[in-house]
């Protein structure tokens, strides 16, 4: 058996007791963080995947790419660059580290088109820019407020389950003719595309969607989704 002498037991008590002390650990788990953003995405590439309900259709878009978080020294310069960007700097709350995830790039519009006619007024190639609708949640709003938690959600996220109502996110909820930069600020990296009408004819149909950016390379894939 080993035996820690005094010379031994100093430098470790001082370890122990800056670990439990240290002003950002608290006993929930939770840390104080300047930061109401803890991590950030800069995508580089995109997945989609057919949503079905009963009645709706609806294309899910996943992002991927590099994550910067505010909890290693090694992302710390990235990290700064993008809260400074987005002036979240004065939260100075709890938060379970790592939970707060959004995209670091700006992007300024979401184009989707079809391989084929999908109705008398879109035919193929066409945008559909005005029957398909973006579905995000942004963390825009509650940091330029300056962390105001008293907003109350619109009336319609009660009605689509795409949308979180966690302390902090704002739904965006906007036809892809009328997205701007703004409305992509922000989001989670997971937005849902929802289509408000349907094709005059049942079957798949191949999209392909674009998202672009003034600031980063194009983003884009495509997704088959079956209609009936």
């Amino acid at each position: 058996m080993r035996i820690i002498t005094p010379k031994l037991l100093i430098p470790a008590l001082a370890v122990f007791m800056w670990s439990c002390g240290s002003d950002d650990n608290v006993p929930d788990g939770k840390v104080i963080s300047p930061n109401f953003v803890q991590v950030y995405m800069i995508p580089d590439r995109i997945e989609l995947y057919a949503l079905d309900s009963p009645h709706e259709r609806y294309i899910s878009v996943a992002f991927s790419g590099t994550k910067y978080n505010n909890r290693q020294a090694s992302m710390m310069v990235e990290f700064d660059k993008l809260a400074q960007k987005y002036n979240d700097l004065s939260y100075n709350e709890k938060l379970f580290p790592n939970t707060n995830l959004a995209l670091g790039t700006d992007y300024s519009s979401v184009r989707i088109t079809c391989d084929k006619p999908f109705d008398e007024g879109h035919p193929a190639g066409k945008s559909l820019g005005d029957v398909v609708w973006l579905c995000a949640n942004s963390y825009k709003m509650f940091i330029e407020s300056g962390y105001d938690t008293s907003y109350k959600f619109p009336d319609y996220v009660d009605d689509h389950w795409f949308f979180d109502r966690k302390t902090g996110l704002y739904p965006v909820f906007k036809v892809l003719d009328e997205v701007m930069v703004e409305d992509l600020t922000l989001i989670e990296p997971s937005p849902v595309l929802y289509f408000s009408e349907t094709p005059e004819a049942p079957g798949d149909y191949l999209f392909t969607i674009e998202i672009l950016s003034d600031e980063a390379p194009k983003l884009s894939g495509k997704v088959t989704v079956a209609f009936k």
